[in-house]
């Protein structure tokens, strides 16, 4: 019998998904099993640590808008437990806001009816989708000496806050 379960166990290996990357590769639909496990694994067993996923996405986001706002502003994504924050791009980029909103709202339509294409939508608006309950989108206004004084919040909830999109309604007879 100890003979047995050592073989059993010998054939066994642990995958964890727990930074934004090994989740991409995951949803991606990536092949695990042939990239990460060791030659004798039989049956490669994945876990996943979604605090940890949603810390590093959150991170990736602030770190990747901050420097298209050249660190104007001290941050501009956070999340307040499984809800995630970010700050609207226009009023850095003199931009309309509603297009940024717009942009996130339809990529995350798009991530809950799965029609994206391009594996890099896939993995952020599907990440959103699938491990937030909403995204709260802060429209700022800020005075001279860049102290804000007007935040406007548009909040779109995902797939996880159980609430439907109009597209998930309307595909329902």
């Amino acid at each position: 019998m100890g003979v047995f379960l050592h073989v059993l166990l010998a054939g066994c290996s642990e995958y964890k998904v727990d930074s934004f990357q090994k989740w991409c590769e995951l949803i991606s639909g990536e092949d695990l099993k042939a990239k990460y496990a060791p030659f004798w694994v039989i049956h490669l067993s994945v876990t996943v640590d979604e605090d940890r996923i949603r810390n590093d996405y959150t991170f990736f986001l602030n770190r990747s808008f901050l420097k298209k706002a050249k660190y104007r502003v001290p941050r501009m994504a956070w999340r307040n437990g499984n809800e995630l924050h970010i700050v609207n791009l226009s009023g850095l980029l003199k931009i309309n806001p509603e297009r940024m909103i717009d942009k996130w709202r339809h990529g995350i339509e798009l991530a809950l009816a799965k029609k994206h294409t391009n594996p890099i939508d896939i993995c952020l608006y599907e990440t959103l989708t699938r491990l937030f309950e909403s995204l709260h989108i802060h429209t700022m206004k800020v005075d001279e000496e860049d102290r804000v004084v007007q935040d406007v919040v548009t909040v779109i909830p995902t797939a996880l806050s159980g609430v439907k999109s109009p597209q998930q309604n309307a595909s329902k007879p």
